[in-house]
């Protein structure tokens, strides 16, 4: 059978024109598609559709550029800023790369939208808290990453770091160089485990502001992920340095997976709880008192223990105790007469003690008073360098001390005792450390507890069990 050769033929508008009223006229509409049937549809086009390329003030040698932009066929515009002088070649590959499959009436691909912001929800970093010298992995914060319109990739985040205001007496304030002579590197962290397999990237810190490059971490579209952020703090570190963390402003390079476009991320301005460097800190303020029945005499009314935990140092670190907001409720006590008297704070493994005293006089209508052992003093404060040794003052490096308040009790029928420590978020305990051959005095001086949440219901008081007759 021969074999037909189809023919196709130009066709006029004038000419389709008439042909169509041609076939109405007949009275069928079978003809009138019959053009249609010989049109033969136009082959898509693909790949880079048209280019231009920039120069922004690099004063690049010629055949060198800044940046290009690319139209592909599908409609889809690639930015692509590669911030040095780059040959026209590479930048053309790019183009090529980036508009590879994309083809006239394919769907256009909307640019990516990615947020960057740090998150505080996770328990262990909504509060302040102590950093140790010779820290390896210390979490200072993590960092919220969510993409919208189509999968982003990662390569680059940005940092800020910045001194926070120090309000202790006798620490002096923190500069820019304390916080990069603080921390030696930073790293990025799949998992708040900071196991070595989730590493993503780590950088030496060398700036306030810290650009940790090649991280090439995939972020779905519509699924939010977080990056840990990790710290190698310096064993030789200020002491009391304080600062926080934001995400910077730029620095950032993110690329879309669909796109292929360069992503500028949309950066929030929420910054870390701060974190303070600091060389033995008191981990645990604690009682475990056990209360009981309220008995004349002298009996122990009130008891807690102190925790201390060093950093890693070439040099033994100690904690001197100095301060501490103690109180006293009861309803023994009036006016006119004195039913408790002779109390002392006393170091258990020592059996040294205090004598304290009763700022205000308990009365019927002051149920709860501060203790000192100041000598017409007002404060609610007392100083426990008042120990005849001044070893009692210090705790070493994993040392767990217990103290115990004693008192005589005189009308105790239908009555009750309960103790307190106060304000161990602020001015209700203070505390130093020396290095182990240096004076007594403290260089570094500390005034709260910093526990990593969840905290105790009764923070920031430490409360005994109540004696109770």
């Amino acid at each position: 059978m021969p074999r037909t050769k189809a023919k196709i033929q130009v066709v006029t508008n004038t000419q389709l024109a008439v042909a169509v009223l041609a076939a109405f006229l007949a009275g069928g509409l079978a003809f009138a598609a019959a053009p249609a049937q010989n049109r033969v549809a136009a082959a898509p086009k693909c790949g880079v559709n048209s280019y231009s390329v920039l120069n922004f003030g690099k004063g690049c040698a010629s055949g060198n550029y800044t940046g290009i932009d690319v139209g592909c066929y599908d409609g889809t515009q690639i930015q692509h800023r590669p911030g040095v002088c780059t040959p026209l070649a590479q930048l053309k590959n790019f183009a090529t790369q980036a508009c590879a499959n994309r083809c006239s009436g394919a769907p256009v691909v909307r640019n990516g939208v990615l947020s960057l912001n740090i998150d505080n929800e996770l328990p262990a970093l909504r509060n302040p808290r102590y950093a140790l010298l010779g820290t390896e992995k210390y979490l200072i914060t993590r960092v919220r990453v969510e993409a919208q319109n189509e999968s982003i990739r990662i390569e680059d985040l940005a940092l800020r770091f910045f001194p926070t205001l120090n309000h202790v007496p006798g620490n002096r304030n923190t500069f820019p160089d304390d916080i990069t002579r603080s921390i030696r590197s930073l790293s990025v962290y799949g998992n708040g485990n900071l196991n070595d397999a989730s590493l993503l990237a780590r950088t030496i810190m060398a700036s306030t502001t810290v650009v940790i490059e090649d991280i090439d971490y995939r972020v779905d579209a519509g699924v939010p992920v977080y990056l840990y952020i990790a710290a190698e703090i310096d064993p030789e570190a200020p002491p009391a340095a304080a600062f926080q963390v934001s995400v910077a402003d730029a620095g950032h390079e993110a690329l879309g997976m669909a796109s292929g476009n360069d992503i500028v991320p949309q950066v929030g301005n929420t910054v870390s709880a701060e974190t303070m460097i600091n060389g033995i800190k008191f981990v645990d303020v604690s009682s475990r008192f056990p209360g009981g029945r309220l008995v004349a005499g002298v009996q122990n009314l009130f008891s807690f223990q102190v925790t201390a935990v060093a950093g890693v140092t070439d040099e033994i670190i100690r904690a001197r105790f100095m301060e501490l907001d103690l109180r006293l409720r009861s309803d023994v006590a009036t006016e006119e007469s004195e039913n408790i008297s002779d109390l002392q704070l006393c170091r258990s493994d020592s059996g040294n003690c205090i004598p304290l005293r009763t700022v205000d006089p308990l009365t019927p209508q002051r149920t709860e008073v501060a203790l000192t052992n100041l000598v017409n003093s007002t404060t609610t404060i007392f100083m426990m360098d008042a120990f005849r040794d001044s070893e009692d003052e210090f705790i070493d490096d994993g040392e767990t001390v217990e103290f115990l308040v004693k008192g005589n009790v005189m009308n105790v029928n239908e009555h009750f005792i309960q103790m307190r420590i106060a304000n161990l978020d602020n001015e209700g305990l203070k505390y130093g450390f020396i290095y182990e051959f240096d004076d007594l005095s403290p260089d570094h001086i500390f005034r709260d507890i910093r526990r990593d949440s969840p905290r105790p219901a009764e923070y920031p008081n430490v409360v005994g069990s109540a004696l109770i007759n």
